[in-house]
């Protein structure tokens, strides 16, 4: 069925449906339609008229109930069956005007009923005010379905509405607003008061003066918002967001308020836990920051304490050297100048000359064990030469090299500063690595790199035997490698602390292959700032 409206015009040029076995009949209604600005099509029966309603869709039927094939009663039954024949009206005619004949009408679907003889001067203004009727039976039912659309919207978004004129001073509140309220229709009337009577009292000053302002501001489709509590009637406090919006009429007055009240609870309170867990989480970092700055306290005066102790160590070490080659070997020196003197004198005594020589053996082998001493607690090329001269000339490298290990040394030509404590530490943590290759590593190739690079000291020492482990530096299993912090001197630890110690970074993992991504032999690679005064 074609949109009709309350427009005459438009009703003028509705289709009408006249289905009449009389053709006498059918005449005479054509012809009063006609005349009416009705658009007309006929069918002489029941089987016709679905044929034809079904071409022409008609805005109205106009059926005659006696007629063969199929009656007007079986007709319309089978018509409301169709899609398109649901709505459509249908104006039953017969000349029977008993009770059961207008009870099957109204059965079969008929809209309304007009007996025989017809009054064809009144029959265009009937058939109007149907098309009316249905139109406006059409229309409130979709008023209803979005009606009930619209509230089921508000109810799943919790989302109340409200209207006040305030022209007439009539007021409307959605369902849903009531549900918000927690009232019931009927029982209170939709007022602002009412509406007060459900916010606390200390807000009640607030929402007036807000309604006042945005009437005053006189903003006409422009909405204000407020954010305020509702209590209902069982104690239970909600946080809603209210929104209204004034319009204005020609003249500038305020003629009508729209508001909608949106239910915050649950979102405020999501705020308020999550509000909750970030002062929790605030508190946690500022206890893991006061811990963190406790931790890095008590590291950094660690670390101030070791400097202090292998600086110590190294001034014991270097004090016992000294003592140790000023009394102990000018002693040995005056042995063996006496046995030379002795042997000079004894002349060819074969069995005293033995015994001197024996003695003279003895010195010199005691001399070289302190000697070798001397260089371990203080190593003299380290002292007179430098770093650079004293890490070619380590007794380790030349035990290395016994054992048939290829040790190569690519250290850089001149260092750019003068620091004994800088070459020490350079010194012991690369005597510590490499005595680690001896015992533990099983090494073939080890490889020494020295060098500057934008103010920067680089050591790398890299060996190719079994591996070093991770974990190994927090277990009591045998070491591998240049790192072993169980079997080793400081170990790692102690390589670390040096390192450190100087402003340094210290790092000891695997050695991964140039030429593929597997991992063999142990790599210990150090950056130390170099202070240039």
């Amino acid at each position: 069925m074609r949109k009709t409206t309350f427009d005459s015009q438009l009703f003028e040029t509705s289709r009408v449906l006249i289905v009449d076995d009389d053709i006498t009949a059918r005449l005479l209604a054509h012809k009063a339609l006609s005349s009416e600005g009705f658009l007309v099509v006929e069918a002489e029966d029941g089987v016709h008229a679905l044929e034809v309603f079904q071409q022409t869709l008609p805005d109205i039927v106009l059926m005659d109930v006696e007629m063969p094939r199929m009656n007007g009663f079986d007709a319309c039954h089978q018509l409301r069956s169709l899609p398109c024949g649901k709505l459509v009206p249908i104006l039953m005619v017969t000349g029977q005007d008993d009770y059961d004949s207008v009870e099957r009408a109204y059965e079969v679907g008929a809209t309304d009923f007009v007996t025989k003889p017809m009054n064809w001067r009144i029959l265009g203004q009937r058939l109007r005010y149907m098309l009316r009727a249905c139109a406006v039976r059409s229309e409130l039912q979709q008023i209803q379905k979005s009606e009930a659309r619209l509230d089921n919207a508000q109810r799943l978004a919790g989302l109340g509405g409200w209207e006040w004129n305030l022209m007439t001073n009539d007021t409307y509140w959605s369902d849903q607003l009531y549900r918000i309220l927690d009232l019931k229709r009927g029982d209170c009337s939709p007022t602002l008061d009412t509406f007060l009577e459900c916010v606390p009292l200390e807000e009640h000053l607030q929402i007036r003066r807000w309604i006042v302002r945005s009437i005053e501001a006189g903003n006409s489709g422009k909405s204000a918002s407020l954010n305020h509590r509702i209590v209902q009637p069982n104690g239970k406090v909600l946080s809603v967001q209210h929104q209204i919006e004034v319009c204005f009429d020609s003249s500038g007055r305020s003629c009508l308020i729209f508001g909608t009240v949106l239910d915050v609870t649950q979102l405020k309170e999501a705020e308020a836990k999550i509000l909750a867990m970030m002062d929790a989480l605030a508190e946690s970092d500022k206890l893991i920051r006061a811990s963190n700055a406790e931790l890095a306290r008590a590291l950094a005066e660690k670390r101030q304490l070791l400097h202090r102790i292998i600086k110590t160590q190294e001034y014991e070490r270097s004090y016992l050297a000294q003592e140790l080659h000023d009394d102990l070997g000018q002693l040995l020196t005056a042995v063996q100048a006496e046995a030379a003197v002795l042997d000079a004198q004894v002349g060819d005594r074969e069995s005293l000359s033995a015994s001197i020589g024996a003695i003279r053996s003895c010195t010199a082998a005691m001399y070289d064990t302190v000697y070798s001493r001397i260089c371990s607690l203080k190593p003299l090329e380290l002292s007179n030469l430098g770093l650079l001269a004293a890490l070619p000339e380590m007794p380790i490298i030349k035990s290395l090299r016994s054992l048939g290990v290829k040790v190569e040394l690519n250290l850089v030509d001149a260092l750019p500063i003068d620091d004994d404590e800088l070459e020490t530490s350079l010194y012991r943590v690369a005597q510590e690595a490499l005595s680690n290759v001896t015992k533990h590593a099983g090494a073939k190739n080890v490889r020494v790199d020295l060098y500057v690079l934008k103010g920067t000291l680089h050591m790398h020492m890299y060996d190719d035997g079994v591996g070093y482990n991770c974990q190994e530096e927090t277990e009591d299993s045998a070491d591998s490698g240049m790192g072993h912090p169980k079997n080793s001197g400081y170990g790692i630890l102690g390589m670390q602390e040096r390192v450190e110690s100087l402003g340094g970074n210290f790092h000891i993992g695997p050695k991964i292959n140039a030429d593929s991504t597997s991992c063999a032999g142990c790599q210990i690679d150090i950056q130390i700032p170099l202070l240039q005064s």
